[in-house]
């Protein structure tokens, strides 16, 4: 069987571009076109290994010695844990890839008959196959970003009313600074259930980009988010809708971290 080793580089060098550009994109790390393309063209030599006659094992320690390098000269060396995040996404990265193509190859390449597989002969050409690893990790890169946005503003939060504990997923939305009396107000899911007996009920004004509305507004005991700590002196209004933010329970508000914050100073000025 012969082997053209110009285009097994070129293979090499365009899949190992991509997966690069992918980390970088994902843990939002800054490198220069030059990095990458050295990066890159590192990962692409370094397939001359399959030319050694060596044990699968070491093959594979090989490849990941290989792939460490070429992670070192793209992003450089900051520390281990930053190292370390690079070369897991990076195996993340290549096992999706190779999973997504040759997923696709098997469906072209091979034909159904009944319980019956059989190949056809056909296979997709480079450039298909290039644009669908790219494709495949752009998709995957917008969406890891997407899901560690959404961890980053989430937050575990318990609600004491009447002595009896609630707990509820919070998600921290920066744009809720709403007040009522110079207080901040939270703002609990329709879906969310809570005992408004003997309760007195305030009503808070608030405006959105569609339309103006008023929302029914109690007073909690006290509040404790993950990370932040107790707050007092919170309003807890009732959505009149139902919201959808990733299963969660309640939206904070942007004030709390402020308060907190001057707590936090006050005390150490003292």
């Amino acid at each position: 069987m012969k082997i053209y080793l110009d285009y097994v580089f070129l293979i090499n060098f365009l899949f190992d571009f991509i997966l690069l550009l992918g980390v970088s994109i994902i843990l939002k790390r800054k490198i220069s076109k030059k990095r990458l393309l050295l990066g890159s063209l590192f990962g692409g030599l370094s397939f001359f290994i399959i030319l050694f006659n060596i044990s699968s094992l070491l093959f594979f320690i090989l490849k990941m010695i290989l792939a460490i390098v070429m992670l070192l000269i793209t992003f450089s060396y900051r520390s281990f844990k930053y190292t370390m995040n690079n070369f897991i996404y990076l195996i993340i990265l290549s096992v999706i890839m190779g999973g997504v193509l040759y997923l696709i190859n098997i469906e072209v390449g091979y034909s159904h008959l009944g319980m019956l597989i059989f190949t056809n002969g056909k296979s997709l050409n480079l450039i298909i196959l290039l644009f669908i690893g790219l494709l495949t990790v752009l998709i995957y890169s917008k969406y890891i970003k997407g899901v560690k946005k959404d961890l980053v503003h989430k937050y575990k939060t318990t609600l004491f009313i009447d002595n009896k504990k609630l707990d509820l997923i919070g998600f921290l939305d920066t744009g809720n600074c709403l007040s009522y009396l110079n207080k901040p107000v939270l703002i609990l899911n329709k879906n969310i259930k809570v005992n408004l007996e003997n309760k007195k009920m305030y009503y808070v004004p608030y405006k959105t980009i569609d339309k103006p509305g008023i929302m029914k507004c109690i007073k909690v005991d006290k509040i404790f988010i993950e990370n932040k700590g107790f707050f007092e002196n919170v309003y807890l209004a009732l959505s009149n809708d139902k919201f959808h933010l990733n299963g969660a329970d309640i939206i904070l508000n942007m004030n709390l971290w402020e308060d907190k914050n001057e707590i936090n100073n006050s005390k150490n000025n003292k």
